[in-house]
């Protein structure tokens, strides 16, 4: 699995070709069946002062993710081209604009249910290299009286690139698929 997430790295990189977005969902697709099936375990190779930059990156996505501000996620944190794993549903956000629409359908979908916060119960950060890492996480989100409204796991692909961290791939999924680092 590593090869698959390495992969996303591999999209704008100059010293490797450009692959067609068809070639590119046919990987992604066979890297999310592994990703989602298979208990995995990726090495974690990076230093530590990486890990808490990618820490601090993450703790200011949550942050906006909590304010519900589509156009930031959008433009600090997202990468266009994005993969989303979704339930059972793979989608291609093509463009920032499509990456605002879809985070603005989450939000109201969010807003219906009520929602109030995000609890983070574990978080596991595998840095791959200097410019690259996993975060996996656990989460529970809450509506305003404190009903748990969702138990899930999400695995999110960190890369950076012309100095600015980004997300270009990010997975839902069940929380006893949550990714550790291990030696």
């Amino acid at each position: 699995m590593p090869e698959a997430l390495f992969f996303f790295y591999q999209l704008d990189h100059p010293h490797q070709p450009r692959r067609e977005p068809n070639i590119v969902l046919k990987n992604v697709t066979i890297g999310f069946v592994l990703f989602l099936v298979l208990p995995v375990k990726a090495l974690c190779l990076g230093t530590a002062d990486t890990r808490l930059v990618v820490e601090e990156f993450f703790n200011s996505y949550l942050a906006a993710f909590a304010a519900r501000d589509a156009e930031l996620v959008a433009e600090k944190y997202f990468l266009a081209p994005m993969y989303l794993k979704t339930g059972s549903e793979m989608v291609l956000l093509r463009s920032r604009e499509s990456v605002i629409e879809h985070l603005s359908s989450v939000f109201t979908a969010l807003s219906r249910q009520s929602y109030s916060r995000t609890e983070i119960v574990t978080k596991n950060i595998c840095v791959l290299s200097n410019d690259s890492a996993i975060v996996s996480v656990v989460l529970r989100r809450y509506d305003s009286e404190g009903v748990v409204l969702l138990d899930s796991g999400a695995s999110y692909s960190i890369v950076k690139l012309d100095g600015h961290w980004r997300f270009p791939m990010a997975a839902v999924h069940s929380p006893e698929l949550v990714v550790s680092c291990g030696a």
